[in-house]
Formats: structure tokens, C-alpha cells, sequence
């Protein structure tokens, strides 16, 4: 509108807001008015200090903005000044939230699950697991995926982090030495489901624990693992203990704990408990803790 030098006032309504911008959203919420072309400018507090810069607005509500805290901004500065890139920790694991069927499996009540470990990055190196339970990081208590991600992503290349994790029911503590994070565009993996599927027919016998739990797999070339063979759901039964949790398509790695390579291999494994098991499975390039039981109630 060519009105430049432009001030509005207003409130914080919040700190530490999550709009899906990105990994490391940690907003100041205001309703101080962010018109189009104030993106960028300072957020100032009563002192006329610089707490914010001013980056977001929720563009069908009114008085709802957003800004990057400025010592978020102080962390980066010299990065930018130097290199033109931020350089952030990393130590190459998928986090999922620990809900109630994965409480019960795990033995915990509190956390953040590890659901994928990346070979050769700085967690496969410290021997961190699928399956374990992070508590804390360097001493304080963790509870959801996002403080992880900003915990990690706002040390450097270098440091070395200590995480309390509870596996098997037992207390640990382990050192990481952060990496650099990957570009986005080297972290990117191609979707299972956009892969060509050959024909075939189920692999397994009436009555087994498959047919309990209410699911089908099938051994297939993969072909985007280079080459080799997989276990991919082929079919989930409407109302079984896998429905809402497995899909046509997911690729099975890991049956309570054991790496599978066979229908067979799931078959036996799945055995291993009366009524519950817990698989590690690929879906769309990023594995994911599953929790199937037989005790489920469904209608």
C-alpha cells in the first residue's frame, strides 16, 4: 500500500507456537496487526527492545501473527553472515510421539519414541535403537517430538549431547556426537507407493498369526532399496487389530524386535506373545513403531 514507517501494537498471546512451518517452529504469537510487507520487521517489546521478527500471519483470522524469537535469530546470525547457511545438529533418528499402546508394549509413561535409526549417521554410531524411549536431553526432561528436534537442531556440528533413554525397561544414558543435519533435498526419499508391485499370491496358511491379527504379506522386489526383496502388507481386514494401523503398502522390518526376512520370519516372531506385537514397518520412505493387539474392541 506504500505505507511505509508503519507501527501497530498489541499483545503476546503466546510463546512456543507450532504452525507446520517447519522442524524447528518455536513462534511468539501476537495480535499485534503484520500487514502485507512487514514480514521481516522487529516485533519490539515496552522497553523498545527486539524480541521478535516478525514472520507469519494466519491469513483467514484476524489479529493472529507470528514471530521468530530474536534469540532464535541470534543463534543463526553469524551463520548466515558467513556461509549463507545454518549449520544444525543432527544425529539422524525419526521420532513419534509415545501414545498409550506404545506406553503399554514399552513399559513407559513418558517420552519420545525413537521409531528409525539411520545407518552411518551419529545415533547408529552411539548405539542408540528403533524402540528405544528418550527422557531426557543433556539433563532436562523430554516429553514431545518438537523439543527434541529444536534441543538438537539449535546445538552445532560437534557437540555432544547426552540422552537418558529407557530400553527393555532399563535406564540409560548415552553420548551423541552431533552431525551436520542434510539438506532437505539428500534427506528426501521416493514414495514405496509410487514403486511398481509385482503380481503374487499370499504366502501364508489359514489360521496363522497373520490371519489373527488380520493382515496379508507378501515377499516383492523393492525396487527402491536397491534392489532388495521386501515384506509388504498386501491387504488389511476392515475391523482386525491391524486396521487404522498397518496399510497396503507399508514394508515390514522388525517384528518385536527381530529383524524379519521372510513371511515365515513375521509369522514366528508375531507368535512370540499371546495377544499384542509390536513391528517396525517402512511407509513412504520413514519407519514408524506399529503396535497391533488382540485385544483390541472393534466394531
Amino acid at each position: 500500500f506504500g505505507l511505509t514507517h508503519t507501527v501497530t501494537a498489541g499483545i503476546v498471546s503466546a510463546k512456543g507456537r507450532f504452525i507446520g512451518a517447519g522442524p524447528y517452529d518455536d513462534f511468539i504469537q501476537t495480535d499485534a496487526s503484520i500487514n502485507p510487507g512487514n514480514s521481516g520487521g522487529p516485533l519490539f517489546n515496552l522497553k523498545g527492545e527486539v524480541v521478535g521478527i516478525n514472520t507469519a500471519i494466519v491469513p483467514y483470522g484476524q489479529g493472529i501473527g507470528f514471530a521468530v524469537p530474536i534469540n532464535q535469530v541470534k543463534e543463526i546470525l553469524d551463520d548466515l553472515k558467513t556461509t549463507g547457511t545454518v549449520a544444525r545438529g543432527w544425529i539422524g533418528i525419526g521420532l513419534q510421539p509415545l501414545d498409550e499402546d506404545l506406553a503399554e508394549q514399552l513399559g513407559v509413561d513418558e517420552g519420545v519414541v525413537i521409531s528409525q535409526v539411520y545407518p552411518d549417521n551419529p545415533a547408529a554410531k552411539a548405539g542408540l535403537r528403533a524402540g528405544d524411549v528418550i527422557v531426557e536431553l543433556d539433563g532436562e526432561k523430554v516429553d514431545e517430538t518438537d523439543e527434541v528436534v529444536r534441543a538438537i537442531g539449535a546445538r552445532r556440528p560437534g557437540d555432544v549431547v547426552k540422552l537418558g533413554i529407557i530400553r527393555d525397561g532399563k535406564e540409560k544414558t548415552i553420548k551423541v556426537e552431533l552431525g551436520q543435519r542434510p539438506d532437505e533435498e539428500d534427506m528426501a526419499t521416493r514414495s514405496f507407493r509410487d514403486w511398481h508391485r509385482d503380481g503374487g499370491s499370499p504366502d501364508h496358511d489359514e489360521g496363522s498369526p497373520l490371519d489373527a491379527y488380520g493382515f496379508r504379506v507378501e515377499k516383492r522386489k523393492d525396487l527402491g532399496h536397491g534392489g532388495d526383496s521386501g515384506l509388504v502388507v498386501t491387504a488389511v481386514l476392515g475391523g482386525s487389530p491391524a486396521a487404522g494401523r498397518l496399510e497396503v503398502g507399508d514394508r515390514i522390518k522388525e517384528v518385536n524386535r527381530h529383524e524379519v526376512r521372510s513371511v515365515d520370519d513375521i509369522e514366528r516372531y508375531l507368535g512370540e506373545h499371546d495377544d499384542h506385537a509390536m513391528l517396525v514397518v517402512d511407509r513412504d520412505g520413514a519407519e514408524t513403531l506399529v503396535v497391533l493387539s488382540l485385544d483390541d474392541d472393534r466394531e
